[in-house]
């Protein structure tokens, strides 16, 4: 099963974390060609230029020092090609005339709140076919647009389209929000659920959802007792129903491990003491930390590993990917695109990831495991350095013994 997910909602906290990465990335080429001969790199600028870092990173030949603030700053203010922030508007909460028969509301795996909303829906007799309608603060929304999207009015606003290899995605934004609806459905479907949308206000949103659970809305073809069978995970459908009628907790994990770490840099000098990228960092709630792999290049194949203190059911996951510091340093690093997602059973799902700072919810189906492996399989290339950090990860769901 592949599931797709896009947009969710965005927090900006500051910290003060240095810039993380050691080596400048190269552009990526415009078209395929032979790598000329290699040239010595250019090194990174050093907070104190006579006082390189103690630890050398293990994917640099050599060290090469981080950037002084100092430069950091003077190179953001010369800055000419950041695009001017949107103007300001309110968000708009949309919910679905009509929709493809066959739909329901997964309320469990669906929110809304003042910075932003999802809507997820799902065919009950064949989970692989879903849908998601999502907004939020999006003030970057247009800065990465994924390989081989296409230009599109959507509801009367520049937007683009791009298939998911079994689906479709649309994305539009109007001032600083940005909104989208995707899964794997019909071109036409998805676009004429998009066109449909109506506005209802947040109160609208939540009692919907509250008053929903597992059930269809107008125009969705909903089965009122779910059919006796169990999910590929062995869970029956009763459980999944019983416990959709009360939130999803935050799951407990009592381990993490990962495939490669990007070694302690020491920032004594500049008041920043030994800034370390474990991956347990991934876990303490803080914007200025991350887990960042430690290979040469873009990291793609390197993994991050969740272990939970009993087996549990998972039903959604919070991703911060990249490195939330700030909006300069997050587009100075390669940001997570899409990841593999794989179980304690060996099945695996597939998430595409917006280039935004902040949390990204991932509903996750139902699925019981007591370890979670997330794998980075493509990313939005940085601006500057070669490595790809991960700020934060979160789990939701219900322990079950």
């Amino acid at each position: 099963m592949r599931l797709w997910f896009i947009y969710s909602v965005i927090f900006v906290l500051a910290g003060t974390l240095a810039a993380c990465g050691n080596t400048p990335a190269p552009p990526p080429p415009a078209t395929a060609t032979v790598a000329p001969a290699p040239t010595p790199p250019t090194p990174r600028p050093t907070e104190l230029a006579d006082a390189p870092p103690a630890i050398t990173p293990s994917n640099t030949a050599a060290p090469t020092p981080a950037p002084t603030e100092a430069a950091e700053a003077t190179e953001a203010a010369g800055a000419t090609d950041t695009p001017p922030a949107p103007s300001s508007t309110a968000l708009t909460y949309y919910w679905p005339s009509d929709l493809p028969r066959g739909l329901e509301v997964l309320n469990f795996a669906s929110y809304a709140d003042e910075r932003g909303f999802m809507l997820t829906l799902q065919n009950p007799q064949d989970r692989q076919y879903f849908m998601q309608i999502t907004g939020g603060q999006a003030t970057t929304f247009f800065d990465a647009v994924p390989s081989g999207a296409q230009s599109i009015q959507i509801r009367q606003q520049e937007g683009y389209e791009f298939s998911t290899g079994g689906g479709w995605s649309f994305h539009w934004q109007t001032g600083n929000h940005g909104y989208s609806v995707g899964g794997i459905m019909d071109r036409n479907d998805t676009l004429a659920v998009a066109e449909g949308l109506a506005p209802i206000s947040l109160a609208a949103f939540q009692e919907r959802l509250d008053t929903t659970p597992l059930a269809g809305t107008e125009g969705i073809t909903a089965t009122s007792t779910p059919p006796a069978k169990t999910i590929s995970s062995g869970v029956p459908v009763a459980t999944i129903t019983a416990l959709s009628n009360t939130p999803p907790i935050p799951l407990t994990v009592i381990t993490v491990t990962a495939s490669s770490t990007l070694p302690p840099e020491d920032l004594r000098a500049i008041g920043l003491g030994i800034v370390r990228y474990a991956p347990e960092l991934t876990r303490d709630n803080r914007p200025d930390t991350a887990w960042v792999e430690g290979v040469p290049g873009a990291g793609i194949g390197e993994w991050i590993r969740f272990e939970f203190a009993e087996p549990v059911l998972l039903v959604r996951m919070s991703i911060s990917a990249g490195l939330e510091r700030d909006e300069e340093i997050f587009r100075r690093n390669h940001r997570p695109q899409r990841l593999l997602l794989t179980y304690a059973d060996g099945s695996s799902d597939v998430v595409q990831l917006a280039d935004q700072r902040g949390p990204q919810a991932v509903p996750i189906a139902y699925k019981l495991t007591d370890v979670i492996q997330l794998t980075i399989e493509e990313v939005y290339p940085s601006a500057r350095y070669d490595d790809t950090p991960i700020t934060e990860v979160q789990f939701f769901g219900y322990p079950l013994e």
